[in-house]
């Protein structure tokens, strides 16, 4: 044990839009705490969605899809707290959106 030893933290908020675009891909709300929207442009014909956790192992989200028109809803309610990636195939288009999952 050391007397007056003092240590000090610099801390960086990192921030998300709340709205994520790329490549006609659009994701909202984020932050979120539950589902996120994620819609294209091109539609869902011969597409893929991908999750990943901030240390890039992919997360099985096979059974959390509900889709309506170009909207793809994806429950994350069961994620921890912390920054995901969101990946979309699109044909030759890939378009990666970052979310945040507060709980």
């Amino acid at each position: 044990f050391c007397s007056g030893f003092q240590q000090s933290y610099l801390l960086n908020e990192i921030s998300v839009s709340e709205i994520d675009r790329t490549n006609g891909i659009t994701a909202w709300p984020n932050p979120t705490n539950s589902i996120v929207n994620i819609q294209s442009d091109l539609g869902w014909a011969n597409s893929s969605v991908e999750l990943y956790n901030s240390v890039g192992q992919k997360i099985n989200i096979a059974n959390s899809f509900v889709q309506t028109d170009n909207v793809r809803q994806l429950d994350l309610s069961n994620l921890a707290t912390g920054y995901y990636s969101i990946r979309v195939v699109n044909g030759k288009e890939i378009s990666v959106l970052r979310i945040l999952v507060l709980q």
